[in-house]
């Protein structure tokens, strides 16, 4: 799925819910002026999740003797643990939140898609991904019985990842590219989350489908000795959570 497909998909969603909430028979008022029941009166959230997070970085390498556009493919399995202050405030019919995430994860494997003949030939049979995620949400309540309320939320922010690859079981075709060694990716980029919380009187169900817009890259590759610049990201990242009222 191309970025454009995806920027588009996720505003589609959003126009999606908006028409929703306009024409359920909830009234924002009643939503907000709850206090219990639902969680509706606590402010902060605090949780757990786990999900899949796939990413691909793309790079441009020049040498004197040579250039080339590698493609690095990571699956990774990874963690999140997150804060959430809940409706920080509110704007007609959509309350706000603030969000920070730590992320990491250690299962998951690297492939490439520049050396071999169809590309998907393995780099690294591992390695770490570590990172931190700063989100605004924009959710909008809609109370769907008396004990639970759902929340369907568009986020965007900053996210910064780390991204290790242990380097081995690297295929005949890759070896000499520098990755045996091990290496590192270093990714800051804007998030496009897609998502809902099911609310709870004690705690609260989370899904989040999320895609990499901007970015901006570095990494301590260097096949040949060079450097190469960043050409862009693409990134789906699907993780459920639970977390607790505090």
């Amino acid at each position: 799925m191309t970025q454009k497909r995806k920027m588009t998909l996720a505003f589609g969603v959003l126009a999606l819910l908006v028409a929703v909430a306009f024409t359920s028979q909830v009234q924002a008022s009643d939503v907000s002026s709850q206090s219990s029941g639902n969680g509706l009166g606590s402010k902060l959230l605090m949780g757990f999740g786990g999900g899949y997070h796939s990413y691909e970085t793309k790079w441009y390498v020049y040498s004197e003797n040579w250039f080339a556009y590698p493609y690095h493919q990571f699956s990774r399995f990874a963690f999140t643990g997150y804060v959430e202050l809940r409706r920080w405030f509110q704007a007609g019919r959509f309350q706000f939140s603030g969000r920070g995430e730590l992320l990491f994860g250690f299962l998951g494997g690297t492939k490439e898609d520049w050396v071999s003949v169809g590309g998907g030939k393995k780099i690294s049979s591992g390695g770490f991904s570590g990172g931190i995620a700063l989100l605004l949400k924009a959710g909008i309540p809609m109370e769907t019985s008396p004990t639970m309320t759902a929340v369907p939320y568009l986020a965007s922010g900053v996210q910064f990842m780390a991204l290790s690859s242990n380097g081995e079981d690297v295929s005949e075709e890759a070896v000499g590219y520098g990755y045996g060694e091990g290496w590192g990716e270093y990714l800051t980029f804007l998030p496009l989350a897609v998502g809902v919380d099911l609310e709870f009187e004690r705690m609260v169900l989370g899904l989040d489908l999320r895609f990499a817009l901007a970015v901006g890259g570095g990494t301590d590759w260097e096949p040949g000795g060079k450097e190469p610049d960043s050409e862009g990201l693409s990134s789906t990242q699907f993780t459920a959570t639970l977390g607790f009222w505090l």
